[in-house]
């Protein structure tokens, strides 16, 4: 299959609730976007939350890996770009799931192809830090039905 073109987006997604983790607390998530399309109407998308401290990439070195790996992918198939990628993803491992994530989607790829209808648990962060607060977090959680918590 032949890439037409593919298009990059750095989103800002701001959070009702900030969102802490150990190195920083988020109240916006900011992903890279990837939209693949072939020269069939094809099309396929990836995303990938790059944050500096999780990995050695930066949102930065993702950005610039995924517009080097587009530019080159033009009117080339899409094999040529999965191998590509392959070839270099301990460079940029999270930007180039986002690229390789469109192409499983564009390529039709079996596993994404569900059946039936699938019910995956999310987990709750508890975000309170105060102990006298943390007990009533958790009973608001289970409330709205959330029986997996994540507590750092």
């Amino acid at each position: 299959m032949t890439i037409e073109r593919i298009e990059l987006a750095r989103l800002a997604l701001p959070l009702t609730v900030p969102y802490r983790v150990s190195s920083r607390t988020y109240t916006a998530f900011e992903p890279i976007l990837v939209r693949i399309f072939g020269r069939d109407g094809e099309e396929g998308f990836g995303e990938a939350f790059l944050t500096p401290g999780y990995t050695s990439e930066t949102p930065q070195a993702g950005w610039a890996f995924c517009a080097e790996h587009a530019r080159r992918a033009l009117g080339r198939s899409t094999a040529d770009l999965r191998r590509d990628l392959l070839a270099d993803l301990g460079r940029s491992p999270g930007a180039a799931s986002a690229m390789l994530t469109a192409l499983d989607m564009i390529e039709h790829d079996p596993l994404l192809d569900v059946a039936t209808e699938a019910r995956v648990p999310l987990l709750a962060p508890v975000h309170a830090t105060d102990p006298n607060e943390i007990a009533d977090e958790i009973e608001e959680l289970l409330a709205d039905g959330f029986r997996t918590l994540k507590v750092k």
